[in-house]
Order: structure tokens, then C-alpha cells, then sequence
């Protein structure tokens, strides 16, 4: 069995607290037919995702295909990729994957991203009773 040493190189990642609801579909390669389950994205960055599922996925395999669904701000997103690693917790199982994402889909991503914490932001100010500009 070889080990794989999965390393980000990307120099952003944006971190949800608390991590944001979203929908894994994993394709089962004995069936011929696809799984979906409840997850929690914990951060995201334009070519991958960490990912946390209260389920134990044992049967989940590295290089499986996987698409996630997401609605950062108003666009709801679809990313496909596949698992670059996985780890079991007490409380379920923590997902890397990695996307298959052309520069637009990139964009979109950072794009949602960028309004999301603008309107944090705004949202925030407000509670001091102050204005972001």
C-alpha cells in the first residue's frame, strides 16, 4: 500500500466559521449510481476543499470521484474533483478533496467568496452600529 503525502501549495484558503452546510455526491464504482450526504465545508480554496461528514466513510477511497454542491453567497456552486486524502475522527471523517476547475470556475469560486465576507463584514459593523463605509 503506498502512502500519499498531500501537501497544499495554494497561498488561500478561506476558512468557514462555523463551517458552511453543503451536499458530497460520491459515484460508487461497484453500482453504477451516486451517493449524497450532508456534510459541513470547513474551508475551501479555488482548486480543493476540506471537508467534514459525521458519517464514517471506510469505504471512501483516495482518487474516488466526488462532486460538491455549495451555495457560498448567491450562486449555488458545483465542483468536481476527487479525494486527495481522508481521515477518520471520533466523530465522523474529514474529506480533502480536489477540484477539477478551469479559470472560471476558479473565479466564480473567489468570486462568491469575496461577497460572502463583504456582506460578514457588513453584518458585523452593523452589530457595533457602524457603517463599513
Amino acid at each position: 500500500m503506498e502512502i500519499v503525502q498531500y501537501r497544499r501549495k495554494e497561498s488561500f484558503r478561506f476558512t468557514f466559521q462555523p463551517p458552511e452546510k453543503a451536499t458530497l455526491f460520491i459515484r460508487q464504482e461497484e453500482e453504477s449510481g451516486t451517493v449524497s450526504y450532508e456534510v459541513e465545508l470547513v474551508d475551501i480554496s479555488g482548486h480543493g476543499a476540506r471537508i467534514f461528514s459525521p458519517i464514517r466513510m471506510d469505504h471512501l477511497m483516495s482518487h474516488s470521484e466526488v462532486t460538491l454542491s455549495v451555495k457560498l453567497h448567491a450562486k449555488e456552486l458545483v465542483l468536481k474533483g476527487e479525494v486527495a486524502w481522508k481521515k477518520p475522527s471520533r466523530d465522523g471523517t474529514l474529506i480533502g478533496a480536489e477540484f477539477q476547475v478551469d479559470q472560471k470556475a476558479e473565479a466564480d469560486i473567489m468570486q462568491e467568496l469575496k461577497l460572502r465576507r463583504h456582506k460578514e463584514l457588513q453584518e458585523e459593523y452593523r452589530k457595533q452600529g457602524k457603517r463599513l463605509y
